[in-house]
């Protein structure tokens, strides 16, 4: 611009201290020769130059709206190389972080089986169910030491063949007690018989619960493993999902970009 301005006005080199104090008379001449007005609510604005040269006014506004025209269009090719570096380096990085997000998912459901939310939905209604019997099993158990419990600590026949729950002890304790002498034999020979079914009852009972209670933990295990990588799966999508639309919109203005250059 300093040349360009230079060979309008006609300017010779001089000596430096000569140079700085014409070149700043030069400046401030120009500046008083110049005026710039923009319009309303425009991007239009005019340049307009006074000397007392018509035809040098022409030619310095015109130089200067030249140059002024260069300089926005240099400022312009600047940012857009400036941004066109800048996408390009960051849609490379999200081309990297997509494709490292997508190898997670992959490995997730490698390792995960055919985790779904169906699979896991199914796993905890199978888990509901398999411990409502497991709460089953356990108030069986109860009832049954319960009655053991009763039969061992009572003194009475009636209440013992009560809690026992067994017809041919309840009928000998009837006849022992209308006075039948040979009842005490019959109801001692059936309640060591009840005894020992009890304790079966008991030994099949406890078996049950520990081997429900067993199956429960295991299958609470599972469930509690799939919904954690179900939560994993699902936050992963997210992610990757959100750098994939980032990845695609930085890629087509990068692209734009490109087509401006």
């Amino acid at each position: 611009a300093r040349a360009a301005l230079d060979e309008l006005l006609g300017y010779d080199p001089l000596p430096p201290l000569a140079e700085a104090e014409e070149r700043r008379k030069v400046i401030e001449a120009v500046r008083e020769a110049v005026q710039a007005n923009s319009a309303r609510s425009s991007y239009v604005f005019t340049i307009a130059a006074t000397t007392r040269d018509p035809d040098k006014s022409a030619l310095l506004a015109n130089t200067l709206a030249r140059l002024y025209g260069e300089d926005q269009v240099r400022q312009k090719v600047q940012a857009t190389e400036a941004a066109a570096t800048w996408l390009s380096a960051r849609v490379s990085e999200l081309s990297t972080e997509l494709e490292d997000r997508q190898g997670q998912i992959d490995r997730l459901r490698s390792e995960s089986g055919l985790v779904s939310e169906e699979s896991v939905a199914a796993l905890s209604t199978a888990a509901i169910q398999l411990q409502n019997e497991l709460e089953t099993a356990r108030a069986a158990l109860v009832r049954i030491e319960q009655r053991i419990e009763a039969v061992e600590n009572s003194s009475d026949p009636a209440a013992v063949a009560a809690a026992a729950e067994d017809g041919q002890l309840e009928a000998a304790a009837a006849a022992l007690e209308a006075g039948d002498p040979a009842a005490q034999v019959r109801f001692d020979r059936r309640l060591a018989q009840v005894r020992l079914q009890l304790q079966a009852e008991r030994e099949r009972a406890a078996r049950l619960v520990e081997d429900l209670g067993r199956r429960a933990q295991d299958l609470s295990s599972q469930f509690e493993a799939q919904s954690a990588d179900l939560l994993s799966l699902q936050q992963l999508a997210r992610e990757t999902e959100a750098t994939r639309v980032l990845y695609e919109t930085f890629l087509t203005r990068l692209r734009e970009t490109t087509v401006q250059e």
